[in-house]
């Protein structure tokens, strides 16, 4: 049975006077346990996404995940990966 001691996560979206937000996100998971196979390294995980919106129907965003590059296994035996990048277009039907 996995458990974290200290859990913590912060969020936030500035939303600048132009086409373009900005999201930040922080997650944070501190004493991890997992029975009798020991505890498991801290996490400390960094997200941000940039979003742009150049029309009210169409939008490209880039997102980034682990971008302290942290090394860290989810669960015991199920490592994180490393820096994840993603980039996406949505349309508004």
């Amino acid at each position: 049975h996995y458990q974290s001691r200290w859990e913590g996560n912060a969020h936030v979206t500035i939303h600048p006077p132009n086409q373009f937000d900005v999201e930040l996100g922080y997650n944070m998971q501190l004493d991890r346990n997992f029975g009798v196979y020991g505890s498991l390294s801290d996490i400390h995980n960094l997200q941000a996404s940039v979003i742009y919106s150049p029309l009210h129907w169409l939008s490209i965003k880039a997102h980034g995940n682990n971008l302290l590059n942290r090394r860290y296994d989810y669960y015991y035996g199920l490592p994180a990966p490393r820096i994840q990048a993603m980039i996406g277009v949505g349309i508004k039907l």
